[in-house]
């Protein structure tokens, strides 16, 4: 049977998704927000609803994963910075990072619960490209300063699981008082840039000639 919607309106109706899909998760949570809430919003069918998406899982991880090429937009640009030293730089890096994370409403309301609520619901497959892409996009930026000399020369997945265990600490303080010790971020930047980055110059690369 043909689609009753051009490939316009799908885009439309998938943007208007993700949209509503973003708002409702940022008003309610994850877990709590429910299908019914989002086709409601978007003004279409539960069964048109699922022929974009298998689950609000999926649709949740689509505005996540959106969310995620924007925050790489935003926090990689502090690393083209120049007049300062690496280790300055990265830490910026690392700052923004921390500072884009704990200004986003959704990400920001993502807690350990969550996290392996999303690990539990979403397909291996999808997680695993995920990571995939992760690393891929890690390795296009810190490839460059690990062949120039500028950070240490490690593995990509173990790259990758500094930082994963990074924003972990994040969501973990998400919500739990208790489990936010100050001064703890500092010390974990401070840690991560000793280990990676080499002493000297700044990146833009004026001694490294």
């Amino acid at each position: 049977m043909p689609s009753p919607w051009s490939e316009h309106e799908k885009e439309l109706i998938r943007n208007s998704l993700r949209d509503e899909g973003r708002r409702l998760f940022e008003k309610f949570g994850l877990q709590k927000t429910t299908v019914d809430q989002i086709v409601t919003a978007v003004r279409i069918s539960k069964g048109a609803f699922y022929s974009f998406y298998p689950s609000k899982e999926e649709l949740y991880f689509d505005i996540m994963e959106t969310m995620e090429r924007e925050f790489r937009d935003r926090v990689y640009g502090v690393l083209s910075k120049t007049g300062k030293s690496r280790k300055e730089v990265f830490r910026e890096f690392m700052e923004e990072v921390t500072r884009v994370f704990k200004s986003t409403p959704l990400y920001g309301q993502l807690d350990q619960s969550d996290y392996h609520y999303l690990l539990r619901k979403l397909p291996e497959e999808t997680l695993k490209r995920h990571v995939s892409n992760d690393f891929s996009e890690l390795a296009k930026v810190f490839k460059p300063w690990m062949e120039r000399g500028w950070m240490r020369s490690i593995d990509m997945r173990i790259l990758g699981g500094l930082f994963v265990q990074y924003i972990l600490g994040l969501i973990n303080t998400n919500g739990n008082s208790a489990l936010h010790f100050p001064g703890t971020e500092t010390v974990w930047i401070e840690m991560m840039t000793d280990y990676l980055i080499t002493d000297d110059e700044s990146p833009g690369g004026e001694t490294d000639e």
